[in-house]
């Protein structure tokens, strides 16, 4: 596997999964570059992400975080819908 990455170009996320949009294929390939210098920082991302994801700085519910009833809850009500 690690020598696929280093002598193989990258396949475009979007010719494998076709729900995965442009914009999000060219951003896993620049995170994912051959040369780290050529990779974007942390700043460099969210960034761009939020040039296409309005909500990516708002915060998530982390799942870890939920109590055992909450997750009941949640599930049940997915479920349902």
């Amino acid at each position: 596997m690690i020598s696929k990455h280093i002598a193989e170009p990258l396949t475009p996320p979007n010719q494998i999964r076709k729900e995965i949009n442009d914009q999000i294929s060219e951003t896993i390939e620049i995170m994912m570059r051959k040369d780290p210098k050529q990779r974007i920082g942390v700043q460099e991302l969210r960034s761009l992400l939020k040039s296409f994801l309005p909500n990516v700085d708002k915060p998530q519910p982390n799942r870890n975080d939920l109590t055992l009833k909450q997750r009941d809850a949640s599930h049940q009500a997915s479920e349902s819908s």
